[in-house]
């Protein structure tokens, strides 16, 4: 899938998880606007496995936070979908992403993982992240206050 391809698949399905990640970041129209998450992609991209016309999974960039001190920090995402973990697939995204960081000029990136999600943080630390963190009881899910870990690797 051609990074055209993706913003016009981003466009079209409003209700994907993608695109409700992109409209964190971006406001109103903008969160629809091919110009707006095009540009958004030039900073912070998203990289695509897919095999045919399945997408396996992605890995993303997203502004930290919004202020100039930050702005060579950056959070990465990931998901894949149940049929593709645990084949090395989330460590080939991640380490693409962290190279793509580094071309971007970002510095650091972080990523907050749920305690519970031990695969995804041996993933983490398998391309470089630390632990320098754990936010307690941060959130709420499946009846439960949950803990997040908070992992940075210094590009």
């Amino acid at each position: 899938m051609t990074k055209q391809q993706y913003i016009e698949y981003l466009v079209a399905t409003p209700n994907n998880y993608t695109c409700t990640h992109l409209a964190d970041h971006l406001e109103g129209e903008a969160a629809t606007s091919h110009d707006s998450i095009s540009d958004y992609l030039r900073r912070y991209p998203v990289l695509v496995a897919e095999t045919g016309q399945e997408i396996l999974g992605y890995a993303s960039l997203s502004q930290w936070y919004d202020t100039p001190v930050y702005a060579h920090t950056a959070e990465s995402s990931l998901y894949l979908a149940p049929n593709a973990q645990g084949r090395g697939l989330g460590t080939t995204l991640m380490r693409a992403l962290l190279a793509e960081a580094r071309r971007l000029g970002h510095h650091v990136v972080l990523s907050r993982i749920w305690s519970e999600n031990l695969p995804s943080i041996a993933m983490c630390r398998k391309c470089g992240y630390e632990t320098v963190g754990v936010q307690r009881e941060i959130g709420f899910r499946r009846g439960k206050w949950e803990d997040c870990v908070v992992m940075q690797v210094i590009l």
